[in-house]
């Protein structure tokens, strides 16, 4: 993939995106009201990308490289975050049980934080807010 990609009730349920790469890009990545249960992003390297109001039950996260990815309002439940460095993640909300992250190598960035709904983590770290798709 090149370029910024946007993409808005997108399904790709079950869908093998293992290593796939989103680099940083001008403006983030979104993915907004998307279905993406049962995804594989095993081994991804994804910087500076939004995903809004998405179903990500049940996703493999192993050893995936997330650096400024922000889930917003996401169904995370299930997911698998074995590997993951957290640490430059936005949760909002953070999801409702703990051992989700048991396997995880850092805590994620996230609630209380002044990111405005529908933001994404800016390039610096500060936040850039999503215009309307």
């Amino acid at each position: 993939f090149t370029g910024v990609h946007r993409y808005r009730a997108c399904v790709f349920s079950q869908a093998d995106l293992r290593n796939i790469l989103l680099a940083l890009e001008a403006e983030p990545h979104r993915f907004i009201d998307c279905k993406m249960d049962g995804a594989r992003f095993t081994g991804a390297r994804i910087t500076y990308t939004l995903f809004y109001r998405c179903d990500l039950r049940g996703t493999d996260w192993r050893a995936a490289r997330l650096d400024r990815v922000k889930f917003e309002d996401c169904n995370l439940e299930g997911a698998d975050w074995q590997g993951v460095n957290l640490s430059r993640t936005v949760l909002n909300p953070l999801p409702q049980d703990p051992r989700a992250f048991a396997l995880a190598m850092k805590p994620p960035y996230n609630t209380g934080h002044p990111n405005p709904p529908g933001s994404a983590p800016g390039k610096t770290g500060r936040v850039t807010k999503v215009q309307g798709d």
